[in-house]
């Protein structure tokens, strides 16, 4: 079989998705950018296996910026 996983490449998917590109949008930025020839279905199984990551520091994010504004508009 095939590799699966590309090194970096988690950290390049979870940096598109928070700029909002699609599974659909991230292959052919990828191959523009870095040369990367890489399906839909591969991204589909990186943002599958980092989904959880992404919750933990979207929550992470949240609870600073909820304690931030407590903190400012008390």
């Amino acid at each position: 079989m095939g590799q699966t996983r590309i090194d970096g490449m988690d950290d390049k998917t979870i940096g598109l998705y928070a700029a909002g590109l699609t599974v659909r949008d991230m292959p052919t930025h990828l191959l523009d950018l870095y040369g990367l020839k890489v399906s839909p279905d591969l991204i589909s199984r990186v943002t599958d296996a980092v989904l959880d990551d992404v919750r933990e520091w979207f929550a992470a994010r949240n609870q600073f910026a909820i304690m931030f504004e407590e903190r400012f508009n008390a």
